[in-house]
């Protein structure tokens, strides 16, 4: 059957030029898989001069802002729209946004992924691999090779570097090789990231000394610590240099003046230190640099030395924990024991404590003790460099916590300080869901509000309804907490939750005899309908806000509220009624600026009424 498809394959060869190529490919990586190793994302074609001037200054999420306006101006099948969108999808990338990249392509019209299909794969897949997706990525590259797409030698050759790649971030180390060798007598070797990404796949299948001759001569910073990788696999530097190396790179001042290149620096480093240390069998140092790594830059998938997770965190502590445990004779199920041992440990040796807690808080026997455990790891990391970060990383990344109520209460506590503290309002709003409760000695009133309002800003409308409904069929109202309550209902309408905040006010109203509060809560429901292009209930709301304090009929409010409701008059087409009210408020008007207003409205008006009888 090859045979046969490569024959046909053959007669294919004049109506499509690449046809023949992508399928010898296909032969040569049918059976290979990734691990570690992206490829840049596809270079963009220059956008034309006129268009970046638009962009002149423009900091990344702001130019992200002004496409979206741009980009309206454009039919979607234009050549225009895509330039701006290729412009989006860099900026994107700069901000790391990889999973939003991956669904945005996903999600477009089918007359663009139509027309551009080649170069959006190229980019999506690249972003797949950033976010660890080694599957999609072959899915997706296979479906396009094995499509009519015409595509150049140049896409051909980064689909098969792609693949590459995602053969060895899924640690398929024998496949990537295979793969490799094809790719090689094609292309030969050309190109910093064609030699890293060989180097890679040699280290993956334990040709060290190979990856060390090939990278011998690269001078680029970022790929020294492969270099020195290399060079203590193959045996030719002792792995205490290598650590002692690391760890001294790691106290000088930062190699230049741009923070990402810096910390990817520092990551590096540290993950030479963890290697080295596992190799000398120092498993305080492995677990200090781990615990930097993962506190420091981003995971890349293509310059990091190892992948490293939370969930290789929680291997070393664990493995750390059992060898103290087998050196002081402890006994598998003494839990009081082992808590206590962690317990004496914690000013003497702190790294030590936290790989004891952390490995109670996974396997104690009862539900108590594990609480307990991962409350005082928690504690633990509490007091180190990068804190919240790394409490997030240990608990919010790792699958040993695959529902948040395997998280202590308290540790959650935590963790919703470290997401408001860092402004991460949608994470809060997600552990806000959790903790309905306030934490011993705060005031459950305030906590319910802050997390009314916390789950406003994150999107969740509903369970914020909810939260302030219960609220207030619980409290009585004073004002002591009704400027806050009115505060969140105002975020309601900012975020366009008018029918929410509408059903929020008139229970509100229900709660109190204020009728000062009462004008004010008509108005602000009238804002409401008026958003809704319910134009009838707003004048009328306007209206019973101005008139239902007879001896206040005239005051500023009163006389706003009647401007607002001869607006919403003029909307409903009310042409009479609308011009009474700006009359009667003409007559009682002081301001200048405002009885301007007023006749331009009562212009307005005229030309409304004449176009009617026109009409008619």
């Amino acid at each position: 059957m090859p045979v046969q498809l490569l024959k046909n394959g053959c007669r294919l060869f004049n109506r499509h030029p690449f046809f023949l190529a992508k399928i010898l490919f296909l032969f040569s990586v049918s059976h290979i898989s990734i691990a570690g190793v992206t490829e840049n994302l596809t270079p963009l074609p220059v956008i034309k001069p006129d268009f970046l001037a638009r962009l002149q200054f423009a900091t990344p999420e702001l130019s992200i802002r002004l496409i979206n306006d741009y980009q309206s101006e454009e039919s979607v099948d234009s050549e225009n729209w895509f330039l701006w969108e290729k412009k989006r999808l860099q900026l994107m990338a700069q901000l790391n946004q990889w999973q939003m990249i991956a669904q945005r392509i996903a999600n477009y019209e089918a007359t663009v992924l139509a027309t551009h299909k080649v170069w959006l794969t190229l980019f999506r897949t690249s972003a797949l691999l950033k976010i660890s997706q080694p599957l999609s990525v072959r899915d997706d590259l296979r479906q396009l090779l094995w499509s009519d797409e015409e595509m150049t030698p140049e896409q051909i050759e980064k689909a098969r570097r792609l693949i590459i790649s995602s053969y060895l971030a899924e640690g398929k180390a024998q496949d990537a090789q295979r793969a490799m060798l094809r790719y090689q007598q094609d292309y030969g070797l050309t190109g910093e990231q064609w030699r890293l990404l060989q180097a890679r796949v040699l280290m993956a299948t334990g040709r060290y000394q190979q990856a060390e001759r090939l990278l011998a001569n690269e001078q680029s910073a970022k790929l020294q610590a492969f270099k020195t990788l290399t060079q203590l696999r193959s045996g030719d530097v002792s792995a205490s240099h290598v650590l002692t190396t690391a760890l001294n790179s790691l106290k000088a001042e930062p190699v230049n003046n741009k923070q990402t290149d810096d910390d990817q620096y520092r990551r590096q480093n540290w993950m030479l230190a963890y290697i080295a240390a596992g190799i000398l069998k120092k498993p305080e140092t492995e677990i200090t640099s781990l615990e930097k790594i993962l506190v420091t830059g981003i995971a890349d998938a293509e310059y990091d030395l190892i992948n490293v997770t939370a969930d290789t965190l929680w291997q070393s502590y664990i493995q750390y924990a059992s060898a103290v445990g087998n050196q002081r004779h402890l006994l598998i199920g003494d839990d009081n024991a082992w808590f206590e041992t962690a317990i004496n440990n914690i000013e003497k040796k702190p790294v030590q404590s936290r790989a004891l807690f952390a490995m109670l808080g996974i396997k104690a026997g009862t539900e108590h003790q594990r609480t307990v455990s991962l409350e005082q790891l928690a504690t633990r990391l509490k007091k180190m460099e990068k804190a919240s970060l790394l409490i997030q990383q240990v608990f919010f990344e790792s699958t040993n916590f695959k529902s948040m109520q395997k998280i202590p209460v308290m540790v959650r506590y935590q963790m919703l300080d470290n997401a408001l503290s860092r402004g991460k309002i949608k994470q809060a709003a997600q552990l806000f869901k959790f903790l309905p409760e306030p934490p011993e000695g705060k005031k459950k009133l305030a906590w319910d509000m802050r997390r009314a309002r916390v789950l406003v800003y994150g999107g969740q409308y509903r369970q914020a309804q909810q939260a302030l409904e219960k609220i207030l069929q619980r409290e009585t109202l004073n004002t002591e907490w009704q400027n806050r309550l009115m505060q969140v209902l105002f975020d309601l309408q900012k975020v366009d939750q008018h029918a929410v905040a509408i059903e929020l006010f008139k229970l509100v109203e229900t709660k109190t005899n204020d009728v000062n509060l009462h004008r004010e809560l008509k108005f602000w429901m009238a804002e409401s309908y008026q958003a809704l292009k319910k134009y009838e209930r707003a004048a009328h709301l306007y209206l019973i806000s101005a008139n239902i304090i007879a001896e206040k009929h005239s005051d500023p409010w009163a006389q706003t509220a009647r401007y607002r409701s001869a607006e919403n008059m003029m909307q409903a087409g009310l042409i009479n009624d609308a011009r009474d009210l700006y009359q009667q408020l003409l007559k009682v008007t002081d301001n200048k600026g405002r009885q301007n207003s007023i006749k331009q409205k009562l212009q307005q008006l005229w030309l409304m009424e004449g176009k009617q009888e026109h009409a008619n």
